[in-house]
């Protein structure tokens, strides 16, 4: 489970890495946070609700 904080730094992260290169590589974010790409993927796609 990922607390608030962790949240909302990934989040952070996916939109400059979006706003840089134009798209979120799930990969990439899991391996700079040290999270599971698929927590990674279920956690943005729990904040494009």
């Amino acid at each position: 489970m990922v607390d608030a904080e962790d949240y909302f730094m990934l989040k952070d992260l996916a939109r400059e890495q979006e706003q840089t290169t134009g798209r979120i590589n799930i990969s990439e974010l899991s391996r700079e946070t040290g999270f599971d790409r698929k927590t990674v993927r279920h956690y943005l796609a729990r904040a494009s609700r």
